[in-house]
C-alpha cells in the first residue's frame, strides 16, 4: 500500500541521542549567545530579500548559531536562509516561506511554523518539542533526528517527508480503514473520552488499540496524545485532528480510509 511519504516509517525519537546531543545541552551552549537585535534582523531581512531578487549588494540570511528568542518573524520570505545550530526558541513562523531553508540541529522548542512552508527545507536534528507545525507544508523536508515529542502536526503536509526510523512506534496497516472495521463490528467512536470502555474509543484511542501492546506501551511511556499522534505519522504519513467532533471525526476517518484505498 503506497503512503503519503517516501521514508521508513516515521520516527521522532532519534540521532541526536545518539550524537551527544540533547536539548538540554543545546540550550546551555545557545544562553552564552547574545540573542540579536530586532535591528539587526531586520537588516539581515533586507539584504536577504536583495539576495532573492539577484540584486547587488544582497546576501543569504545567515542566522546560524545565533539566538533569536521570542521573536517574531511570520509572513516574511526566507527561502533558502540558514538557521543551522540557531536557538529559535518562542518565535514565529507564521505563515513564513522557508522553503529549502536549513535548521539542522536548531533548538525550536515552541516555535510556531503554522501554514508555514516548509517544502524542502532541512531539520534534522532540530529539537521541535511542543513546536506548532499545524497546517505546515513540509513536503519533501528532512526531518531525520528531529526531536517531535509534543509538537502539533494536525493537518501538515508531510508528503515525501524523511524520517528517522522509530522501532517504538508501531504501524498499522490501512489504520482509518481498520477503524471502520471496529466500528462495523460493534465498537463506538467517542471524542470526548480516550477510552471510554473496552469498545468505545476515540479516534486516537482507537489508533493506540488497534496497534495491540505495541500501542498499549506507547501511551505509558509518551502520553495518549504523543502516542496516538505518532502511530498516525507512522502508519498514514498524516495527523488528523484527534480533539474533534465525533462526527467530524468519523466522517474524515471514512474520508481518509477511501483516500488510502484508492492509492493502494
Amino acid at each position: 500500500m503506497k503512503t503519503h511519504m517516501e521514508i521508513t516509517r516515521a520516527a521522532t525519537y532519534p540521532e541526536w541521542r545518539e550524537s551527544g546531543y540533547t536539548p538540554e545541552s543545546h540550550k546551555t551552549k545557545m544562553n552564552l549567545t547574545p540573542c540579536m537585535t530586532d535591528h539587526r534582523i531586520d537588516i539581515v531581512l533586507r539584504l536577504h530579500g536583495l539576495w532573492r531578487r539577484g540584486e547587488n549588494g544582497g546576501s543569504r540570511a545567515d542566522f546560524s548559531g545565533g539566538a533569536l528568542i521570542h521573536k517574531k518573524l511570520g509572513g516574511a520570505d526566507l527561502r533558502g536562509a540558514n538557521f543551522r545550530g540557531a536557538d529559535l526558541r518562542d518565535t514565529s513562523f507564521q505563515g513564513t516561506d522557508l522553503r529549502g531553508a536549513d535548521f539542522s540541529g536548531a533548538y525550536l522548542r515552541r516555535s510556531n511554523f503554522q501554514a508555514a512552508d516548509l517544502s524542502g527545507a532541512s531539520l534534522r536534528n532540530a529539537n521541535l518539542r511542543d513546536a506548532n507545525i499545524n497546517f505546515a507544508n513540509l513536503r519533501g523536508a528532512d526531518l531525520r533526528g528531529a526531536h517531535l515529542r509534543g509538537a502539533n502536526l494536525q493537518g501538515a503536509n508531510f508528503s515525501g517527508a524523511h524520517f528517522t526510523h522509530d522501532p517504538d512506534v508501531p504501524v498499522v496497516e490501512g489504520l482509518d480503514a481498520k477503524i471502520l472495521q471496529a466500528l462495523a463490528s460493534g465498537g463506538s467512536l467517542n471524542e470526548s473520552m480516550w477510552h471510554t470502555n473496552a469498545t468505545m474509543h476515540s479516534r486516537g484511542g482507537w489508533a493506540i488499540v488497534l496497534a495491540g501492546e505495541a500501542g498499549r506501551l506507547l501511551e505509558a511511556a509518551r502520553g495518549r496524545y504523543d502516542a496516538a499522534r505518532d502511530i498516525y505519522l507512522a502508519s498514514t504519513g498524516a495527523v488528523p485532528s484527534l480533539f474533534g467532533r465525533t462526527t467530524e471525526s468519523l466522517c474524515d476517518i471514512r474520508k481518509c480510509a477511501a483516500e488510502a484505498l484508492a492509492d493502494a
